[in-house]
């Protein structure tokens, strides 16, 4: 039975060479020439590492679930503005520059908020619902088994889950497979594992992140790379360098070629190609020749010259600063301020469609949004997916009020779950339920989408939860007890 705990000074270690590779990295890429926008967007990856250093450095216990949103969001926002992306250069540099500094705003009093609340020790619980210690790794690799099932019957549709049962199934499924997937990498990282059950744990991981891909949306892989990057990182003290580096330029390389995978693979109901089993090494093969081609090889994948207005670096193809500009630089003038729209429809995503069937689709907001920025037109709205971040949709909603509103919410929220996870083991369900929210922080869509999918896979970890773990002693509340009674004896 494992805790979550870091040795101080390899975290010290891993966060300078994490610092030092950011740095490099931005240092190589910056193409950006003003230097007002340039201290802007240093500030905001300032800002927003900060929350993560002073985890790693061990000021705060449990998951870092506010310092991975942070490093995260912090990262999209600030990139894209130090090496001038394409899709910021239609807007001038002040909008560009209020952008920014709105964002350095809001990570700034979330991690006021989020320090403030967990400043203080957790009281460990006497009891906690976990998996048996003695199985621990047997069940962390059926947990993954789960994630395998639900994506191949995904694809291949063996059972149809009618109603709303989909998303319950797809909430537990996700849920017992993040737990199996960090819990795994974690174990991996710490050594704890042999041959055979290495050899599992990545077979399997890897069949999930094959299975997801064939929808053609990279966001599908990512939460479970990053619990696994970060299981690992956080077992050993060290990142992966080599898988890391891997991994960026396979993302790179489908990133590049799924526009055109799409237009042959969804073109039509009819006229496309169907993906099978047997499919997949034909699939995969086209896809990355595509890929390729798009790059213009591997010298490519980190800068690319385009034909048309699409961003030129791996970087930039995933940053979103650009959808805050644009609210920014359009509201309330041109267009209003929506006073709360886009979240009307969250109560209902609470609510199962079969208790419901009338109820908003998840996607709402973001058409409401699109639609109403002029990025699409009310016909093919529909048809279309348009990511809007947490932060561009508050400020759509209420201005300034709604950015730090939703800091305070958002931050606070993201404590308690650290809360929560803190002095028990991972195999422990207040963990998993944690982790499951933790792997949510790269959700890009709308917060009614975001509570809506939080909440289907905390609830389905739940139910899972009375069948897979039973209530047993927590050996961290054993252990502090010890500590404790040692201590007085030792004043007596």
């Amino acid at each position: 039975m494992q805790l979550l705990t870091l040795d101080t000074g390899k975290a010290q270690r891993l966060f300078w060479s994490l610092a030092l590779v950011a740095a490099v990295v931005g240092a190589l890429t910056i193409r950006q020439t003003d230097p007002v926008l340039v201290a802007a967007a240093v500030l905001v990856m300032i800002i927003g590492l900060a929350p993560f250093s002073l985890w790693l450095l061990g000021s705060r216990e449990g998951l870092p679930i506010w310092p991975a949103f942070s490093i995260y969001a912090c990262t999209l926002a600030a990139m894209p503005a130090l090496q001038k992306a394409q899709a910021l250069e239609r807007f001038p540099d002040s909008a560009i520059l209020e952008s920014l500094l709105t964002m350095a705003g809001f990570f700034a009093l979330g991690t006021i908020f989020w320090l403030s609340l967990t400043a203080s020790k957790t009281i460990p619980p006497r009891k906690c619902l976990m998996f048996e210690s003695g199985s621990v790794v047997r069940s962390l690799l059926l947990c993954i088994v789960t994630g395998v099932l639900f994506q191949a019957n995904s694809l291949l549709g063996w059972v149809h889950l009618p109603g709303n049962t989909m998303q319950i199934a797809r909430g537990i499924s996700g849920g017992l497979s993040f737990l199996g997937i960090f819990g795994m990498a974690y174990f991996h990282g710490r050594g704890l594992l042999d041959r055979f059950q290495i050899a599992a744990y990545l077979s399997l991981t890897a069949v999930i992140l094959i299975f997801a891909l064939t929808g053609l949306l990279i966001a599908n892989i990512i939460q479970p790379i990053a619990l696994a990057l970060i299981g690992y990182t956080l077992g050993a003290s060290r990142p992966p360098w080599v898988i890391l580096g891997a991994l960026f330029v396979l993302v790179a390389i489908l990133h590049a070629g799924k526009y055109t995978m799409r237009d042959i693979y969804f073109a039509g109901a009819e006229s496309a190609p169907r993906i099978e089993l047997a499919s997949l090494p034909s699939f995969y093969s086209e896809w990355f020749s595509y890929g390729f081609s798009e790059l213009g090889g591997l010298g490519g994948i980190v800068e690319v010259e385009t034909k048309d207005d699409s961003p030129t670096t791996v970087f930039e193809r995933s940053g979103n600063l650009h959808m805050l500009v644009l609210v920014q630089h359009k509201s309330p003038e041109e267009v209003p301020f929506l006073d709360g729209l886009t979240y009307a429809p969250i109560p209902q995503m609470l609510i199962p469609r079969f208790l419901m069937p009338d109820k908003a689709i998840s996607h709402a907001g973001n058409i409401l949004l699109s639609v109403n920025y002029g990025l699409v037109d009310a016909d093919g709205a529909r048809n279309v997916s348009i990511g809007w971040p947490l932060i561009a949709e508050a400020y759509a909603n209420f201005g300034y009020i709604g950015v730090f509103t939703l800091s305070i919410l958002l931050s606070c929220g993201y404590a308690y779950a650290t809360r929560l996870s803190s002095r028990v083991p991972i195999t422990s369900f207040r963990f998993v339920a944690a982790l499951v929210i933790m792997a949510g922080v790269t959700n890009e869509n709308t917060l009614g989408v975001f509570i809506g999918s939080q909440f289907q896979a905390v609830v389905g970890v739940a139910l899972a939860s009375f069948f897979l773990m039973r209530r047993q002693p927590n050996p961290y509340a054993e252990e502090t007890e010890n500590q404790e009674t040692r201590a007085y004896n030792a004043e007596g």
